[in-house]
């Protein structure tokens, strides 16, 4: 529940005089046949976003992404960078600078581990002041030493930034994901223990640093006023990426009766998130987490058994309201 939801629970909530039924109840009053186990993951995932989907509590507009004790446990201790391997699929990601104001520009190297853990494996800052072009030479060097071609990045400058890269011959992508998604998207995988982070002070303030502004379209991810968050967005960029790209590049071995698609990695079941899913399962970082995690069947299944429960029990409360006033009346 949000700030509007707030000031109507101010406003109408147990007032005999409102108008308005403001109704206060966790999902597990109304509606019994819930999994634990599954309410369970949703709040491993994601413990804030459950105590208001979940148990009806009211949230801050404004809370610390991560969890201290989750980041830390994806940290290796005493790694500041990981040597190349060959044959590795590495991904990158860039944050650009200008190099005149306070930002620095980074990039990020990772991959997907056979376990499907996104490895984070090295980091370049360059701190301002700089020529941007001599900073895309140093970054395209540090790509070059993992045999990175391709690089993603936000749509700072796109056009300078891409003919950059292409004059050192790497190509750059702008990515379809903007900061605020990259960051929801990382935060299940931190929750859950899937990634694994460098030693690096400088990721680490920032990543701790980052707030979510919770909103009733979209939440919002950003650095705190007067902070940075250079660092952690190249990182956490190319974490996504190896995650979601390890994914879609596994075999198909089984297709369902509705056209989904899944796939295998390392023995675990993996889903091809297409338009034809419910959006639930499509943008919420609880349920894409799922999916993930115990495959679409599953998901998909547990989904429709929640929407059937709902419909089930709003009937239910249909009829007893009809009721009601059909007595008053």
């Amino acid at each position: 529940m949000g700030r509007q939801g707030n000031e109507l629970h101010k406003q109408h909530f147990g007032n005999a005089d409102s108008d308005l039924l403001f109704w206060q109840s966790a999902s597990t009053a109304l509606h019994p046949l819930l999994s634990e186990k599954f309410l369970q993951h949703l709040r491993d995932v994601d413990s804030d976003s459950a105590l208001a989907e979940i148990d009806a509590e009211f949230l801050q507009n404004v809370q610390t992404l991560f969890e201290a004790a989750a980041l830390d446990a994806c940290v290796d201790s005493g790694v500041i960078a990981r040597p190349y391997v060959p044959g590795m699929a590495y991904r990158a990601f860039a944050d650009a600078a200008s190099g005149t104001g306070k930002d620095a520009f980074t990039a990020a190297i990772a991959h997907a581990d056979k376990h499907d853990v996104a490895v984070l494996d090295a980091l370049v800052t360059i701190r301002p002041p700089f020529s941007p072009e001599s900073a895309i030479r140093q970054v395209c060097t540090l790509l070059r030493e993992y045999h990175v071609t391709e690089v993603s990045g936000d749509r700072y400058a796109p056009g300078f930034v891409t003919e950059a890269f292409q004059r050192q011959r790497i190509t750059y992508k702008p990515s379809e994901r903007d900061r605020s998604t990259i960051y929801l998207d990382l935060l299940p995988r931190v929750n859950a223990g899937q990634v694994r982070l460098l030693d690096n002070p400088d990721l680490l303030r920032e990543l701790r640093g980052l707030e979510r502004h919770r909103a009733s379209t979209k939440d919002r991810v950003d650095h705190r006023r007067g902070a940075h968050d250079d660092v952690a967005n190249a990182a956490a960029g190319s974490l996504v990426m190896a995650g979601a790209v390890r994914s879609r590049s596994m075999q198909v071995v089984d297709v369902l009766g509705s056209g989904r698609v899944i796939r295998t990695v390392g023995g675990r079941k993996q889903p091809d998130i297409t338009e034809d899913l419910p959006d639930e399962i499509r943008f919420d970082p609880s349920w894409r987490h799922y999916a993930m995690k115990e495959g679409i069947t599953a998901a998909l299944a547990r989904y429709n058994e929640q929407r059937a429960g709902t419909f089930k029990e709003e009937s239910k409360v249909n009829e007893m309201t009809t009721r009601v006033v059909g007595e008053a009346n």
